[in-house]
């Protein structure tokens, strides 16, 4: 048999033997079928993923049927099984967003595209490709819309998402999340964004232990502090610090050991040894003004303990609380707190400024005031090396920060980033 016999025989048993391969990802070729009698349609208070599928079904009948208001394109991931975050693009060039679920939502406005984003748009819708085998629902990320005049749905997996479809996001600015989560904590408070705000998270750095603090949801008071053990992602019970669950924005830190751990909380602090929940010392701020307790982070082998206060960073010694020295003073409100793993780097964010420590000489190495406009999250790499700045601005922002040149590598996306 020739090389080119050969080859075509391979094609034939390719084609014949994988009937989907070469198909695209539009119209019948990928119709997604509700399930029967599906349940999710009729149970008002349930999950809202088959309700939200068959509305992209009813607008491709509409579509079919010459209705010329079909949007062309629609991206929607579930924030939870009540709730999804949705980017539209209108016959219009209209790119809009908003989150909703089965008795409304609310906008968070929109913009028109450019001749050159509208080109990019159709452009990248020509280049979605075929979907694999259909994920859990909770990972739905559903793609819908006008493709070669043709109406298509197709179901990605959050956790795995195509570049394509991370460029339609950035075109339209909508925002995604990438991370799927491994273990849903039980500080999750049922309701319209499931997962209330984490305010601080420390993982021991010689131990498989992780603590975090959330805030309250809207309406409730309760907050979380939940304690880790990695390994098998069983919670680590500690009466001590469970009655601080009452108040708000509780900040939170380990030892790198895990022995012990510290909660601050409006303007109490406490320590407490993890294995037996003695409490070891527990702090008042002489003066509340100077609260609330923003954030902690533990220096110099765990010697010295960062607190970051309303106003200025103090530095405490960690065996019985008492305060050492102030970094900071008079800085406009502090928001973020993290050290190094070496424990001899600090840095400390307050709106668009992050200021970068050396603990040991008492002094700011380095200093940027810049976008994002308010940051997020700041992050040391493990040498120590670069500092991770995550934050908002007009369009999103994102910077990688050579603390050794004072360079800033800024990358800038529409879509929202996190640390």
């Amino acid at each position: 048999m020739s090389n080119a016999a050969s080859r075509l025989w391979v094609l034939f048993v390719l084609f014949f033997a994988f009937p989907g391969l070469g198909q695209t990802a539009v119209g019948e070729s990928n119709e997604v079928k509700l399930p029967a009698n599906d349940t999710q349609l009729d149970d008002l208070n349930g999950p809202i993923y088959s309700f939200i599928l068959q509305e992209h079904r009813q607008l491709g009948e509409r579509f079919k049927a010459g209705d010329t208001n079909t949007p062309i394109l629609i991206l929607e991931w579930f924030i939870n099984e009540r709730y999804v975050q949705s980017s539209r693009v209108t016959k219009s060039w209209l790119a809009t967003l908003a989150d909703y679920g089965r008795f409304g939502g609310s906008g968070r406005g929109g913009f028109t595209l450019d001749s050159a984003q509208q080109e990019m748009l159709i452009k990248t819708i020509n280049e979605l490709p075929v979907p694999p085998l259909q994920p859990p629902q909770d990972r739905w990320l559903l793609v819908s819309g006008i493709r070669s005049n043709r109406w298509f749905t197709c179901i990605y997996d959050r956790a795995d998402i195509p570049a394509s479809v991370e460029k339609l996001y950035e075109i339209t600015r909508g925002r995604i999340e990438w991370i799927v989560a491994d273990v849903v904590t039980s500080t999750n408070v049922p309701g319209r964004f499931q997962d209330t705000w984490v305010t601080s998270l420390r993982a021991a750095k010689k131990a498989p232990l992780a603590i975090s603090s959330s805030a309250p949801a809207a309406g409730r008071s309760v907050n979380g502090i939940q304690l880790w053990d990695t390994q098998n992602w069983k919670e680590v019970r500690i009466p001590a610090i469970e009655e601080f669950t009452t108040w708000p924005w509780t900040a939170v830190a380990l030892t790198s050991n895990g022995q012990f751990v510290v909660i601050g909380a409006q303007y109490v602090s406490r320590d407490v040894e993890r294995s037996s929940g003695a409490i070891r010392w527990e702090n008042k701020l002489p003066d509340i003004n100077q609260g609330p307790i923003k954030q902690l982070a533990f220096l110099q082998d765990d010697k010295r303990l960062a607190v970051a206060l309303r106003n200025s960073v103090e530095v405490w010694d960690s065996s019985n609380g008492s305060k050492l020295d102030v970094l900071v003073t008079n800085s406009p409100e502090i928001n973020l707190l993290n050290a190094s793993r070496d424990g001899k780097l600090l840095a400390v964010g307050c709106a668009g400024n992050v200021q970068v420590w050396d603990i040991n000489k008492r002094e700011v190495l380095q200093e940027k005031i810049d976008d994002p406009q308010y940051i997020y999250a700041i992050e040391f790499s493990p040498d120590g090396k670069y500092l991770a700045v995550s934050g908002f601005s007009s369009r999103g922002s994102f910077v990688l920060w050579n603390l050794d040149t004072a360079i800033p590598q800024k990358i800038e996306k529409s879509v929202g980033l996190t640390i």
